[in-house]
């Protein structure tokens, strides 16, 4: 399983490796992709030794650090310019497209953000995916949309006003939790096809045609590939990413405790004084200190 993380996210990275631990029926090893000029005191932070990348958690967990040059992603990251759009502009969102390259001789993995719990055991998902043959998988999130994040029409000749009305009406998912078989996106080359659309996005001064972070990059590139790759997407049931808990205020117990994977997107993360159902979070970072003990 793999996470992508900073310093402001790192109590909420604790629980939820801790919650996949737990709730995994085989050995895990939790892989976490850092900026190099911060992986030492991540590590500390962690409870990892000094001088060491990787730590024991419990009796079956592992945690292994990765760390990356921000220079790395600089081809493939969007500039956010809003403020409202900055905390997408996080380096380390952008670091999960070259997981094939940080995470060598892995051919499945499961990204997760740190802001997840996990409640069912990973491994079905895993097999479920491996069977599926596909590239990467998603949750399904019903009536969510591309048009949401899409102009009306292409800019800068992107492509035809046929094309891109078809996009718009393509599923939307949330990539917060996602499976990806790291030898197909190698094969496919996605990270050069995400490059060129930001070098096209960068180039177009027609205004935003398609807004949002790595999330909508990644899923433009998926969608606009001309090698089939579209068709290379997996879907699992919904409740493999219950997202919107960081600001949906009336979700009950019940569709919580139903849920294989909480996530908090939005503001209001629950390690956060205004954060949403921190009962449900606040006891797997609490394991967390005990498993590192």
């Amino acid at each position: 399983v793999v996470w992508a993380s900073n310093h402001g996210q790192a109590e909420g990275l604790k629980a939820s490796i801790a919650s996949a631990i737990n709730a995994t029926s085989s050995p895990l090893v939790a892989h976490v992709l850092v900026q190099r000029g911060k992986a030492k005191s991540f590590g500390h932070f962690f409870g990892i030794a000094a001088g060491c990348r990787s730590a024991r958690l419990g009796a079956r967990g592992v945690l292994q650090l990765h760390a990356f040059d921000a220079d790395m992603v600089a081809d493939s990251r969007l500039a956010m310019h809003s403020t409202k759009n900055r905390r997408l502009d996080a380096v380390e969102n952008f670091a999960r497209f070259h997981m094939h390259t940080l995470i060598p001789n892995v051919k499945v993995v499961i990204y997760l953000d740190a802001d997840t719990i996990v409640n069912a055991d990973l491994t079905v998902l895993r097999d479920e995916f491996a069977a599926s043959g596909s590239t990467i998988g998603f949750a399904q999130l019903p009536g969510v949309f591309m048009g949401r994040a899409l102009s009306g029409s292409p800019a800068c000749n992107f492509t035809t006003p046929e094309r891109w009305e078809e996009l718009r009406k393509l599923p939307e998912y949330n990539a917060g939790a996602f499976v990806i078989d790291l030898e197909r996106w190698a094969r496919h080359h996605v990270v050069e096809h995400i490059e060129d659309l930001v070098r096209k996005k960068d180039a177009c001064n027609e205004g935003e045609f398609f807004a949002g972070g790595s999330q909508l990059l990644l899923l433009m590139a998926l969608y606009t590939a001309k090698d089939g790759l579209a068709q290379e997407i997996a879907e699992f049931e919904g409740s493999w990413n219950l997202a919107g808990l960081g600001y949906r205020t009336k979700c009950g117990n019940c569709t919580l405790e139903h849920g294989n994977i909480l996530h908090w997107s939005g503001a209001a993360k629950p390690w956060l004084p205004d954060g949403l159902y921190r009962h449900m979070w606040q006891p797997h970072r609490e394991h967390y200190d005990e498993l590192i003990a």
